[in-house]
């Protein structure tokens, strides 16, 4: 099949066929592409700057629920999640104090002077974070787009 890619949007592209190939396709029908950032996860380290191996654990326990995302040693991280000062937050590599989305607070307090439970904290810390991961991971996914044409690019 003989084909250029012609309009391209956010989620889907125009092709222009050459010769009688168009009719090989169904114009109503949609026919997915396949990318290979889609399927790669994203490469995170957990920087302890606190020293507690728990919450260290806790961290990466919780992490790895996460499908998009593998741990990795600090020199092959696309990110960091940071535990300093009881809170937990996502950075770039060597950026330890620009958290790039909200920091979550490991310690709640759910009335003066009396802090949630651990399973409490665990589930709320589980959903913030694999929330802030699902966004990262999407984004992360645009962000290492590459386009091999060498096509001429506004200035």
């Amino acid at each position: 099949m003989n084909a250029t890619t012609g309009k391209v949007s956010f989620d889907s592209s125009k092709l222009i066929f050459k010769g009688n190939d168009e009719d090989l396709l169904k114009v109503s029908k949609k026919y997915a592409a396949s990318l290979k950032t889609i399927d790669s996860k994203l490469k995170i380290f957990v920087n302890d700057l606190d020293f507690d191996a728990a919450t260290k654990s806790m961290i990466e326990k919780l992490i790895t629920k996460f499908d998009k995302v593998e741990l990795t040693d600090k020199a092959a991280a696309d990110y960091w999640v940071n535990i300093f000062n009881q809170l937990t937050y996502l950075t770039l590599p060597n950026d330890d104090f620009r958290p790039l989305a909200k920091q979550i607070d490991l310690l709640k307090e759910v009335k003066k002077d009396k802090l949630e439970t651990e399973a409490v904290m665990k589930k709320r810390v589980s959903a913030e974070l694999l929330n802030q991961l699902e966004y990262l991971a999407n984004w992360h996914h645009l962000d290492t787009l590459e386009n091999a044409d060498k096509v001429k690019t506004i200035q």
